[in-house]
């Protein structure tokens, strides 16, 4: 496994892995040659930050939007076609949808202020014991469980138009694809999912008075989301503008480079594509 030189390009598949933080993101370029060998590169870092509107703290999804279609151009530009890309980000944070599939506003962002409270006065009504029981989940007020709570008191306008919801990283691959799916460890954070069953847990939702429509269909990593929607296919090269499907990663999996060629190396030669696609996403290098 090598680092690309500045201003090197290799040759093969491009496989782009895009790794958001809460102060910064980065856009990983790597390609698998026709040695199997990885050559990976960053070719794009940016910042991110919360933005306080009035009392009420957000992320601007949009901008870091903007950041992830950057990524993918110049990840293309260094040659090879592109082959997939995938999103990974923190975790509990989400977006709204309306019917029509448009923003319900900018997301609230786990540091809001409002969140303490109501996980004391969600936990008084539903029990501490039986609520991890059901989801697995540390009870921390930054919970999407306790998020939706503290909309349902504050913001009940905005979660009543609501019809679906998506975590972050999910979020970010609707925007490239408009598919609306929820990748699973990522879910397992939220105090909304049973871990076990792997489904949502309806009485979470009822306590919660919303509707279990509101949520997702399932997916594991590295699952195909399908082909680049049409503006951020516009914003790459010609040779790129073809089908470059999205695949969830992993949320907080963090698979080092010694690792992943580890993995790669126990899989029988036409396998290691494959490997590649569902670990590499969640990869920092």
């Amino acid at each position: 496994m090598s680092r690309n030189r500045p201003g090197r390009a290799e040759t093969g598949d491009v496989y782009v892995a895009v790794d958001m933080g809460a102060g910064s993101g980065r856009v990983q370029r790597a390609v698998l040659d026709d040695r199997d060998r990885l050559h990976a590169e960053e070719v794009h870092r940016f910042p991110n930050g919360v933005v306080d509107v009035l009392g009420r703290i957000h992320w601007d999804v949009l901008g870091l939007y903007r950041h992830l279609v950057t990524g993918l151009r110049l990840a293309g530009e260094r040659g090879g076609p592109l082959a997939s890309v995938g999103v990974d980000t923190w975790g509990v944070d989400f977006g709204l949808l309306d019917g029509g599939g448009e923003l319900l506003g900018p997301p609230r962002a786990y540091r809001d202020r409002r969140f303490p409270g109501a996980m004391e006065d969600f936990l008084s009504r539903f029990g501490p014991a039986e609520l991890y029981r059901r989801t697995g989940v540390q009870q921390i007020p930054i919970n999407t469980v306790f998020q939706l709570h503290a909309l349902s008191q504050d913001d009940s306008e905005r979660l009543a138009l609501a019809r679906r919801l998506l975590f972050l990283p999910d979020l970010f691959h609707y925007f490239l694809t408009g598919e609306a799916r929820c990748e699973f460890t990522n879910a397992t954070t939220s105090g909304l999912l049973s871990p076990t069953d792997r489904t949502w847990d309806r009485d979470v939702l009822a306590a919660l008075s919303v509707p279990p429509e509101l949520f997702q269909p399932l997916v594991d990593p590295g699952t195909p989301l399908g082909p680049l929607a049409e503006a951020p296919r516009h914003a790459l090269r010609p040779a790129d503008q073809g089908s470059v499907p999205a695949l969830p990663a992993a949320v907080n999996r963090r698979v080092d480079r010694v690792a992943l060629e580890g993995v790669m190396r126990d899989q029988p030669r036409g396998r290691r594509r494959l490997v590649l696609r569902q670990h590499l996403l969640a990869v920092v290098v």
